[in-house]
């Protein structure tokens, strides 16, 4: 299936699919990049991009966007039509003497081969919009799932640069002289 093939339709009307998510998913990198180097401190960057690389929760969010769009396109699939082909080959003998109606003498005895290559084509008509409506709720559930993985990165961004800052209070009190 070709890449941005499928498209939902959302609450306002416009179009969307796998061409939709593939741009937002990178507006998202280009924001989150933006918000990393809001503080221009090098060593708060490095911290948030370690904690980001290696957070078990992040990763497990990620994973399950990941399921989450590619059930999307599975669901986006029965609206497409459906070619399949089935290719076989079969192989009969006929006996020296076969005494059978529909063979006429003289039948040559031995093997006969046939090449079977059917093509299917199947197309389930959405009259009722079962299909669709399956295929708007997986894409929601994609997008709802988008913004929990956006969730988890901001609260684990958020707890990183809290801490760091709490360090450097901690070392400037630990620094200046009690007075």
């Amino acid at each position: 299936m070709a890449s941005g093939a499928i498209y939902g339709v959302s609450s306002d009307g416009s179009h969307f699919g796998a061409v939709g998510a593939r741009s937002t998913r990178e507006r998202t990198r280009a924001g989150r990049a933006a918000n990393v180097h809001r503080f221009h401190n090098p060593e708060l960057d490095r911290v948030v991009e370690n904690a980001l690389a290696n957070n078990q929760s992040l990763k497990k969010a990620t994973e399950v966007l990941r399921e989450a769009e590619a059930f999307s396109q599975v669901e986006g699939a029965r609206l497409l039509p459906f070619l399949s082909a089935d290719a076989g080959m079969r192989q009969s003998r006929i006996p020296p003497m076969a005494s059978s109606p529909l063979i006429i003498p003289p039948w040559p005895s031995g093997k006969t081969m046939a090449y079977v290559n059917p093509l299917s084509l199947h197309y389930e008509f959405d009259f009722w919009g079962k299909n669709r409506a399956i295929l708007n709720a997986a894409l929601g559930e994609a997008a709802a799932q988008a913004a929990e993985t956006e969730e988890v990165r901001l609260l684990l961004t958020t707890a990183v640069a809290r801490a760091y800052f709490r360090i450097r209070a901690l070392a400037r009190q630990a620094e200046t002289p009690a007075a």
